[in-house]
């Protein structure tokens, strides 16, 4: 055996780092071998490495021997060079006695010995100082077992010991559900703040009541489509609900009516246009405040089994325009399902019918859609009742959709035909069937409701 002095056991870890930023093959262990390869530890990136499939154990004098032992230059090699991570050694002796001394024991084996010890008290201090553990004086810290820990988190009851802490599944799935709430906040927040501008112009504190309009009208405003407001906005500190609004679209559950106390000197008279043709405007009037509706179709037919479809309402387009008394302007109503609009100078403010869009007025509202129809029951020859679905109400409030069809086969196989419309730009309702037929409710054409001032 080699008479080569026994290196000391220095005061540091057993360990070594390194983050290559070159292709690198070879890392050196940095302090001496008194065992095996297997005596090493290898972790890149967190993951541990595994002996001869990903590295080998090697020395600088003796290349793959590592006899006789202790080896102060032993290196890791691994089997395919890395450029970037990080690459962690550390000591990882398995206390063992495999050859027993005999007489004489010189000075070299005892010191082999001792500092093998010491290597091996090294390794198992450094782990311990990375365990978890109990201040002074405090002895229990066992943990459940592994039938009761599985697929939970580690928490500490209110005396300090650990206990289950609930599902890890659970606490991921409420930490996706957070950050998904955190995701929508913040959406909705800058939707608040696209929508500033839109509040302005329509405050319901100066908007308060329909019943002024109705009144104004001489009736000619039912109950019906709102103004909404889109979901994460707000309008007059009311939320909105609709859960994917368009640009421009105020929706939610706010009624369009005027404060006529505050423009009681400046209307000076109202208009309601059903036909087409050169609308001029009223003496004296320098502006138009406009509720442009699109016309809705009839109601679907219902087909042996098979229910109609309902019809979608007219698109509303609320414009402000000024005009002169001396011109005429072009006017367009549609008729069941057709386009409305409107030219003053260059710009044409249109609303489309049958669930089409409005374009350049202060609110653009898309036609509203029909609701599904059902059939419930059991399909026996006694006790199914099928629903046409319910036509599209019409914009600004001044049509309400048609009911669907109700059919029952309690009495025997009937139809019954949708419901008709009320108002301007509303959907008929379609017809319901239960191996028959029926034809649709009748949709309505749309309309002009003008303020002039």
């Amino acid at each position: 055996m080699s008479t080569s002095p026994i290196p000391p056991v220095l005061d540091q870890d057993r360990y070594a780092v390194y983050r290559p930023t070159a292709a690198t093959t070879d890392f050196a262990l940095g302090f001496p071998l008194f065992g095996e390869a297997s005596d090493v530890a290898v972790y890149l990136d967190g993951n541990q490495l595994a002996l001869t499939s990903d590295y080998t154990v090697r020395s600088v004098s003796n290349g793959a021997s590592l006899t006789p032992a202790p080896v102060s230059d032993a290196y890791v090699r691994l089997n395919a060079p890395i450029s970037a991570g990080t690459l962690e050694i550390f000591g990882n002796f398995r206390p063992r006695r495999t050859i027993q001394a005999s007489a004489p024991y010189g000075t070299r084996d005892f010191n082999f010995a001792f500092s093998l010890l010491m290597a091996a008290l090294r390794e198992m201090w450094s782990k311990f100082t990375r365990a978890i553990k109990v201040p002074a004086g405090e002895i229990e810290l066992t943990i459940p077992s592994s039938t009761d820990r599985a697929g939970q988190v580690l928490a500490f009851d209110a005396a300090g010991k650990p206990t289950i802490g609930g599902r890890y599944a659970d606490l991921m799935a409420s930490a996706s559900a957070a950050g998904s709430a955190a995701t929508t906040a913040i959406s909705a927040a800058q939707a608040a703040a696209e929508s500033a501008e839109a509040a302005a112009l329509f405050d319901p504190a100066a908007y308060p009541t329909k019943d002024q309009l109705t009144g104004l009208l001489q009736g000619f405003v039912p109950t019906g489509r709102k103004i909404k407001v889109g979901k994460g906005l707000l309008l007059g500190g009311a939320a909105g609900s609709d859960a994917a609004p368009v640009a421009n679209d105020l929706s939610n559950d706010l009624l369009l009516g005027l404060d006529m106390g505050a423009l009681s000197g400046l209307l000076k008279n109202a208009r309601f246009i059903t036909a087409s043709g050169n609308i001029q405007p009223s003496a004296g009037v320098t502006k138009w405040l406009g509720f442009l509706v699109g016309g809705a179709n009839d109601g679907g037919a219902s087909s042996g089994s098979n229910s109609g479809v309902g019809a979608a309402g007219g698109a509303g387009c609320l414009f402000l325009a000024g005009v002169s008394d001396a011109v005429g302007y072009a006017v367009v109503i549609g008729g069941k399902g057709g386009n409305s609009s409107v030219v003053v100078g260059s710009t044409t403010y249109t609303a489309n019918g049958n669930g089409g869009v409005a374009t350049n007025g202060l609110v653009n509202l898309t036609g509203a859609p029909c609701s599904d129809g059902t059939i419930t029951g059991r399909s026996s020859n006694a006790g199914q009742i099928a629903i046409g679905a319910t036509g599209g109400d019409g914009p600004f409030g001044l049509g309400t959709g048609g009911g669907g069809g109700m059919v029952s086969n309690w009495t025997g196989f009937v139809t019954r035909n949708g419901i008709a419309a009320r108002g301007y730009g509303a959907g008929g309702g379609a017809a319901a069937g239960l191996d028959g037929s029926g034809v649709g409710g009748a949709g309505t054409p749309g309309c002009l409701l003008l303020l002039e001032f």
